[in-house]
């Protein structure tokens, strides 16, 4: 069977989004928040309800890692990463 990586790819999306928007308003069960608290509120409460964290773990982490590499690296780099992932992708 192939997994499906759907806790990670729902963080993944869910971190993303709270960071392109961190002033929208968001409510989890009735509270009201910033949308960037979101992606770590719902992480709380699948921790509190006894959820396996690594996989929200590794969705924000590879969103952040995301947001990172598109605002830091310059345009003029970025075609040097596509390159460097390129080549290691081949097989």
């Amino acid at each position: 069977a192939i997994p499906l990586f759907t806790t990670n790819l729902s963080f993944y999306v869910l971190y993303i989004w709270s960071t392109q928007n961190p002033m929208s308003p968001a409510n989890v069960l009735g509270f009201q928040m910033k949308s960037y608290q979101l992606p770590f509120a719902y992480f709380v409460i699948a921790v509190l309800m006894r959820n396996p964290p690594w996989g929200m773990v590794h969705g924000i982490a590879c969103g952040h890692v995301f947001c990172y590499l598109l605002d830091m690296v310059p345009l003029d780099n970025r075609a040097i990463l596509r390159a460097c992932l390129y080549w290691s992708m081949r097989k």
